[in-house]
């Protein structure tokens, strides 16, 4: 009887598509990949493979890998995980869609410098404010503090000019 809930079923392939590339049945509780969707050539998106950890139930994991994205920068990998359910996979699908064109990406491959944590702003509640090692605060939705960053940045270029 258990052996059966381990069958994939035809409506399961359907979710995937021809993205499928899982096994005709899953191995208890081992994770299994079960779906790839390359990136999308020329696009800023990245590829995506989905797994399956089978065993009455279904849960789904989803891994954006790391690449170069379309200006020649770095991108992150990052990975998510769902509760059971095909309405969860059909989830994944979306998503996995929208990565590899590159209109859905992880916050934490955000373009801020290495030396900034990202903050609530103090001011506005702009979730995405960046923080310096020093406290100095950030905010692109308000302004605030982007007008020390301007007089550092400048007094920086002085200096260069001052050392010629």
């Amino acid at each position: 009887m258990f052996k059966d809930l381990l069958v994939v079923r035809d409506h399961e392939r359907q979710i995937f598509g021809t993205n499928w590339c899982g096994p005709e049945s899953f191995d208890s509780h081992k994770k299994t990949l079960v779906a790839k969707f390359p990136k999308e050539p020329g696009s800023d998106g990245q590829e995506v493979e989905i797994y399956c950890t089978a065993g009455p139930s279904r849960f789904y994991d989803m891994k954006a890998l790391p690449c170069t994205g379309c200006m020649g920068e770095g991108k992150k990998g990052f990975n998510m995980g769902t509760g059971s359910g095909f309405e969860m996979a059909e989830l994944l699908v979306s998503m996995a869609k929208s990565i590899q064109v590159g209109m859905l990406k992880s916050l934490e491959d955000n373009d801020k410098p290495d030396n900034t944590t990202t903050i609530t702003c103090p001011d506005c509640f702009y979730s995405d404010a960046l923080k310096e090692q020093s406290g100095h605060i950030f905010c692109v939705n308000c302004e605030s503090g982007l007008a020390d960053l301007e007089e550092r940045e400048s007094n920086q270029d002085l200096n260069l000019q001052n050392k010629n």
